[in-house]
């Protein structure tokens, strides 16, 4: 980086990142700049402070809504898992119940249930 002097008269600083929900890497650099453009430049800081003030009155509001959706995301995951579970556990009775498989007890102990009557109901394909 270069040093110089500053020279005499007015001079203008602007830091940025100041907000609650994202962090925010910064460096500060002074140029000299031509006057014509200063007029602008303190026109949109003007309307960023706006924006910033307008931002931080819904910091309140956003932390609750995002509370509240990390609270919902986490009780649909713990749901969607409860749902697979069940769903597999369906799926193996029905696989009993048509014969497919045999109990996770039946497959430990040796032990086979499965009869040969003729009455057994079967699906039909058609």
């Amino acid at each position: 980086s270069t040093q110089s002097t500053w020279a005499e008269g007015d001079n203008l600083f602007a830091i940025f990142g100041d907000n609650f929900f994202t962090s925010v890497k910064y460096s500060v650099q002074a140029t000299s700049c031509q006057s014509e453009v200063v007029p602008d430049i303190i026109t949109k800081e003007t309307e960023l402070v706006v924006k910033k003030e307008e931002l931080s009155s819904l910091e309140a509001q956003y932390i609750k809504a995002k509370e509240a959706f990390d609270k919902v995301s986490k009780k649909v995951g713990e749901q969607t898992q409860q749902v697979d579970t069940l769903l597999r556990q369906r799926a193996e009775l029905y696989a009993k119940y048509r014969g497919d498989i045999t109990s996770s007890h039946e497959r430990r102990t040796g032990e086979n249930s499965h009869s040969n009557n003729t009455n057994d109901v079967h699906e039909n394909d058609g």
